[in-house]
């Protein structure tokens, strides 16, 4: 059975949710375009070598791997946020669906 502290904790990460969850998804699609733009500019910095070289070069830049680690971390903030949310969610219809069979039982 589901507790009645489960269901204020469900019901408290809903509520307090929704704000952080727009700012890691912003956060994330941000992150994409400042991992692009850092890899072009860092590729085209590099004005000598193969295009595997300059690739190689763009990518172990120490600022293009620091950007690249936070899109990474806002990213798997963002997903975990998103499962907690789910599993509320879950919870709290197993929980409706438990109290409506307490119900039918009392009839």
């Amino acid at each position: 059975m589901i507790t009645d502290e489960q269901v204020e904790v469900a019901l408290k990460l809903l509520d307090e949710s929704p704000q952080r969850f727009g700012q890691l998804w912003g956060a994330v699609k941000a992150g994409e375009h400042l991992v692009k733009q850092y890899f072009s500019r860092a590729f085209m910095a590099t004005k000598t070598g193969s295009v595997e070289y300059r690739k190689a070069e763009a990518t172990t830049d120490p600022e293009y791997i620091r950007i690249q680690h936070d899109y990474e971390n806002a990213e798997a903030e963002y997903k975990t946020l998103w499962a907690q949310i789910s599993a509320a969610k879950i919870l709290l219809e197993v929980y409706r669906t438990q109290q409506a069979s307490n119900r039918a039982r009392m009839l």
